[in-house]
């Protein structure tokens, strides 16, 4: 569950002061515009319905402050998960730039830049 990541990622992050730890409403985060620096997305987008896709990355990408990055973690099997290049259009559709990624047969990962 979510909340057991959230008890698992706070355990391992606890000597940064600067970390914020949400793990809801990421259909409207109640978070100020150019705020983040780094956002992190693991095993989340392939279960929000299409349609909502684009306009929640587009909404995160607008949390990021100047040279913010989003840094994502997505399965990628045909069964279970989302295709690289709807990924991809998705954040590139938000005005963001791949900078780093690796892919398998069952998992993409990947940061983009504001």
């Amino acid at each position: 569950s979510s909340k057991f990541y959230i008890q698992r990622a706070r355990k391992k992050l606890k000597r940064f002061k600067n970390v914020e730890l949400v793990s809801d409403g990421i259909d409207s985060p109640d978070i100020p515009g150019n705020y983040y620096d780094i956002i992190t997305i693991n095993y989340v987008i392939h279960d929000i319905s299409p349609g909502k896709r684009q306009d929640i990355v587009s909404k995160l990408a607008e949390k990021l402050n100047h040279k913010g990055k989003i840094c994502i973690s997505e399965p990628t099997k045909i069964s279970h998960g989302i295709a690289v290049d709807e990924i991809r259009n998705f954040f590139s559709g938000a005005g963001l730039n791949e900078k780093t990624f690796k892919h398998n047969r069952s998992r993409y990962t990947g940061c983009w830049e504001k």
